[in-house]
C-alpha cells in the first residue's frame, strides 16, 4: 500500500472508532483488542515503574488516542508533568474532555514523522500500539524523530514480525499494519544514542511472543 493511502486508512479508522466505540484498544465493545491492550500496559507499567524518580519530570505517550492510558499515570504520579500526543485532534478533544480535571496532563497534536517538539524535551517517552500504524518505509525516520525529543528513557511496544501469529494475520486486520523486529529498532536507535536495556515479551518467550516491550536508555 502506498504511504499516502495507508495514512489516510489509518487515521480515518482510528477517528471512527475514538467517537463510535468509545475507543479502539480500550473499548469493551472489542474484546479481544481490550484484554490484548491490558495484558500490554501491564507490561509496560512494570518497565516504566522501576525508572520513576524525582529525577523524572516530564513524560509523554506519542499516539495516546483518547488518553485512557497516560491519564492513569498522571493521576498517579502527581508530581511528573505528563503530555500525550496524537495526528487525530478529533480523538484528542475527546481526551481533554475525559482528563480536564488531571491538573499535571496536557494533549498535544503531533506527527511521530515530525514532531513538534525540541530535542530531550521529555525524560521518558513512550510509544505503544502505534509503531505497526506508521509504514515500514517510514518506521526509521519515526524512531529516529523519537529519539531526538527523548531524555533518558524510550519505551516501545513492537509486533514481532519473526512471530507466527503475526505473520499469519497480516493483511486480514481491520487497519494498516506493519510488523518489525527488535534488531530494526535497536540497530536504528543505536545510531541515535540509545542501547537497549530491557526486554519484556509479552508471552514467556520472545520467539514465540507477538507483541515485545522494549526499553531503551540515551547513552550520548
Amino acid at each position: 500500500m502506498i504511504k499516502e493511502e495507508h495514512y489516510k486508512k489509518t487515521k480515518e479508522f482510528f477517528k471512527s472508532t475514538a467517537i463510535e466505540n468509545e475507543g479502539f484498544y480500550d473499548s469493551k465493545k472489542k474484546k479481544d483488542y481490550y484484554i490484548w491492550q491490558k495484558m500490554v500496559r501491564k507490561q509496560v507499567i512494570k518497565v516504566l515503574k522501576p525508572l520513576i524518580s524525582g529525577k523524572i519530570r516530564k513524560i509523554a505517550d506519542f499516539g495516546c488516542g483518547r488518553g485512557d492510558f497516560i491519564s492513569r499515570l498522571a493521576e498517579k504520579y502527581i508530581s511528573i508533568s505528563f503530555t500525550g500526543t496524537d495526528f487525530s485532534e478529533e480523538t484528542l478533544q475527546i481526551a481533554r474532555n475525559i482528563s480536564k480535571n488531571i491538573n499535571n496532563l496536557e494533549f498535544k497534536e503531533a506527527n511521530l514523522l515530525s514532531l513538534n517538539f525540541k530535542d530531550k524535551s521529555f525524560d521518558i517517552s513512550m510509544c505503544i500500539n502505534v509503531l505497526l500504524h506508521i509504514h515500514e518505509n517510514d518506521l526509521d525516520k519515526a524512531l529516529s524523530e523519537l529519539a531526538r525529543v527523548t531524555g533518558k528513557y524510550l519505551i516501545l511496544e513492537i509486533k514481532n514480525k519473526n512471530d507466527l501469529y503475526n505473520s499469519t494475520i497480516r493483511g486480514k486486520q481491520e487497519f494498516p499494519y506493519s510488523l518489525t523486529t527488535k534488531e530494526f529498532v535497536s540497530e536504528n536507535l543505536e545510531k541515535n544514542g540509545f542501547k537497549l536495556k530491557g526486554i519484556k515479551p509479552l508471552f514467556l518467550f520472545e520467539p514465540i511472543s507477538p507483541i515485545i516491550i522494549l526499553l531503551f536508555k540515551r547513552v550520548k
